[in-house]
């Protein structure tokens, strides 16, 4: 019996052994930035992925803390760390310094209500961000040449109304007719002070 159990259990083993191997296989060769924390926050496992998105060995990897490779603002973050996370968004550091935007989510796993490890993935949204980013300055642009556009036009006819009646009240003084230079100045005045109006909203948008 003592050798049958013996036996058992050595086959258990083998088979148990061959089955963190092939998940440690599986795990590596997966198309997905995936990693696994221990219970003090340092990394156990990654995946090739992983490896090729932020530029490192495993060597250069494995034993160190997820927040090493993370910008100060997402370090401040506790939660991207603790617990079940569903995309958070976060900043990692690669090894050539680029910086990149990720989408993290993470399950925790526990045995007897003490956790043990964290299984975590990674999707890049860096490309998706800066084309958010060039969209929203281009969209500012457009807004910014449709307001200077409608301000020239609108400064443009009070300019014109400014020298016209600063021209008809040049000929007015020419011709001998006092009478008109008063209401023609009044108009020309309204028109300056309209601009001044302008161009102080103009200013304010800046």
């Amino acid at each position: 019996f003592d050798r049958q159990f013996a036996k058992l259990s050595e086959r258990e083993a083998q088979l148990l052994r061959r089955s963190e191997e092939q998940f440690r296989t599986l795990y590596r060769d997966t198309p997905l930035p995936l990693h696994s924390l221990g219970p003090n926050g340092r990394i156990e496992q990654v995946s090739d992925a992983w490896l090729n998105l932020l530029g490192y060995s495993r060597e250069e990897v494995i034993g160190r803390r997820l927040t090493d490779f993370m910008t100060a603002d997402s370090q401040a973050h506790p939660d991207l760390l603790q617990g079940d996370v569903k995309d958070a968004e976060c900043h990692l550091v690669k090894k050539s310094g680029e910086i990149i935007d990720v989408l993290l989510s993470a399950r925790a796993e526990s045995v007897e209500g003490r956790p043990t490890r964290t299984l975590s993935g990674l999707i890049d949204v860096t490309a998706h961000k800066r084309a958010e980013d060039a969209l929203r300055q281009a969209q500012k642009m457009e807004a910014v040449g449709q307001l200077t556009g409608g301000i020239a036009h609108d400064f443009n006819n009070l300019l014109t109304i400014v020298l016209g009646n600063l021209e008809i009240a040049a000929r007015a003084i020419k011709e001998g007719k006092p009478e008109r230079l008063a209401r023609l100045i009044d108009a020309a005045r309204l028109g300056a002070s309209r601009g001044a109006t302008l161009t102080q909203r103009l200013l304010a948008f800046s």
